[in-house]
């Protein structure tokens, strides 16, 4: 390999890890039910509903309890930990002997 085709192979690679993506803000979301798309502060604004076809969108929790709660106040209450379940030995399942899985009993 000549040492111009080698730079011409790494230079993409390495510009690549220099540049930084920037993320755009979301400004558009389109419906999964028709297709159409909906600004995405008008979708907040109306609870994410869509106005057209009534679908109603995801919504974190944050903004669920925000929109449940007067002005976003709430506490949160302490929750006792509860033990796991037991797991159950296999000694301990019931199941019928070999051949009589299909008929009824006597």
């Amino acid at each position: 390999m000549t040492r111009v085709n080698w730079i011409k192979s790494i230079r993409p690679k390495i510009r690549g890890l220099l540049t930084t993506k920037r993320s755009l803000p979301k400004l558009w979301v389109k419906c999964p039910a028709t297709g159409q798309m909906v600004f995405y502060k008008d979708l907040e604004a109306n609870q994410f509903v869509i106005p057209g076809s009534n679908y109603h969108m995801r919504m974190d929790a944050q903004k669920r309890l925000v929109l449940l709660f007067d002005d976003g106040i709430y506490e949160r209450v302490p929750v006792r930990e509860v033990p796991p379940a037991e797991v159950p030995r296999q000694q301990a399942i019931q199941r019928p002997p070999e051949g009589r899985e299909g008929r009824d009993r006597p």
